[in-house]
């Protein structure tokens, strides 16, 4: 599988489970942003996680400035994770903001 389906499915598996409760943040690549910031952010009830996806398919690793901002997130206290697939997203997730399966959709 491609990073961009991964990316797709674990963005659309945590909007579902969690809804309006959950803010997700696809964080684009381009001019505006630091090179190698991780691809996504999730925040809810004061807590923010880091997310660089990389599908087991491709055999991509983190590159040095993503691993550069790993670091800077660990330093500050922010968990930063590297799930290979939808099943490791939705663990990790899990692991920092709870099960919470939402019954509220977004609009």
């Amino acid at each position: 599988m491609r990073e961009s389906e991964l990316q797709r499915k674990c963005l659309d598996w945590a909007k579902a489970r969690f809804g309006r409760s959950m803010l997700v943040v696809n964080v684009h690549g381009g001019g505006y942003c630091n090179k190698g910031f991780p691809d996504t952010l999730l925040m809810m009830g004061g807590r923010v996680a880091a997310f660089e996806l990389k599908s087991a398919d491709t055999g991509y690793r983190l590159q040095e400035d993503q691993k550069v901002w790993q670091r800077r997130f660990e330093r500050s206290g922010t968990p930063h994770y590297v799930p290979r697939s939808l099943e490791e997203f939705e663990a990790q997730v899990r692991k920092e903001f709870g099960d919470g399966a939402c019954q509220e959709r977004e609009p």
